[in-house]
């Protein structure tokens, strides 16, 4: 009863801070975007209260150990810096899902980590199926590389550690394996846009792909928002390369995974998605990566990866098969 009166008394108070700002706004753009914002905060602090409640009171397994149809699905993340206090909200949302994983892994730096006292919600998780495991650092590449060599022969789904998932994420991305079973499946995709045969658009005029059922192109660019299920063997071999894919595309894991994706022969699926899709997504935006974006996309590095990494494999051809 009492977090119930704290959470409407909480949701009372941004009402009022929202209807005295807007009252001093004049601009309709303004008001709509601020008016999203606070209700995807106000989303977001509730649903980190539930994540909480769950990680401190719930003791039922997070995980399953065994796939009713035989598969195993492995989710994959990572975490950096201050924000291995919060990840924990992640990881809970993972474990709370309709279909469970059957393991849940959270890579760490051992340089960063190894020597240092994890928090309390981390050590609960793990009393409930969560696995860390400490390794070498490969920036944004942590979410998946470690869990390709763990696990070569699983379906492999990552995920953000700034994010409160949905209830049916995994469930949604093994619905659609299910169905195409050869492809990387994703709730969150943009079609790559080529100014010629061999030059590029600017990423930022890449569309964002809004779709009522699956959909399928070899211009799709999977994203990591809101998950991305790997199916085993769906990458190149090179998919491992560090040589590579620090020297071509440093900051932008999912652009050399697009080219590893095109070298193998693997689909991309996006998953039915509309306008309003992302009211359904509760991040944290204490915890959104500043410094990736100011590089891959204020600094225009996506651009110059995507060039470095298809004149590198000559892949251009590929995206428009």
């Amino acid at each position: 009863m009492g977090n119930k009166t704290n959470q409407d008394e909480a949701m009372n108070k941004l009402k009022e801070i929202v209807f005295k700002l807007k009252s001093s706004l004049t601009n309709t753009y303004a008001i709509n975007d601020l008016e999203h914002k606070v209700k995807q905060h106000v989303s977001f602090e509730l649903m980190r209260q539930k994540m909480i409640d769950s990680v401190l009171t719930n003791r039922e397994k997070g995980i399953i150990e065994e796939s009713a149809e035989g598969e195993r699905y492995v989710v994959s993340l990572t975490t950096h810096g201050e924000r291995i206090e919060k990840v924990f909200q992640a990881i809970e949302s993972v474990f709370l899902q309709s279909r469970k994983a059957n393991k849940v892994v959270l890579y760490l730096s051992e340089d960063e980590f190894l020597m240092k006292e994890l928090p309390i919600t981390l050590e609960k998780q793990v009393e409930r199926g969560l696995t860390i495991k400490y390794v070498k650092d490969f920036g944004p590449y942590t979410k998946l590389i470690p869990a390709l060599h763990d696990f070569p022969d699983a379906n492999i789904i990552t995920v953000d550690d700034d994010q409160i998932y949905s209830f049916n994420m995994i469930d949604r991305l093994v619905r659609a394996h299910h169905t195409y079973p050869q492809a990387v499946c994703c709730n969150y995709a943009r079609k790559i846009k080529l100014k010629d045969q061999n030059h590029f658009a600017p990423y930022l005029s890449f569309e964002h792909v809004f779709n009522s059922s699956y959909s399928t192109s070899p211009t799709y660019l999977a994203l990591g928002y809101n998950g991305v299920l790997y199916p085993a063997h769906s990458l190149h071999p090179d998919v491992t390369n560090e040589e590579l894919f620090r020297k071509l595309s440093p900051y932008a894991d999912d652009i050399w995974y697009k080219a590893m994706e095109l070298l193998q022969g693997t689909p991309v699926v996006a998953l039915p998605r509309c306008k309003s899709w992302t009211d359904m997504i509760f991040e944290d935006l204490s915890m959104q990566e500043t410094a990736l974006i100011l590089i891959n996309i204020d600094q225009g590095k996506n651009d110059d990866q995507f060039k470095a990494v298809f004149d590198h494999y000559n892949l251009y051809h590929a995206l428009t098969k």
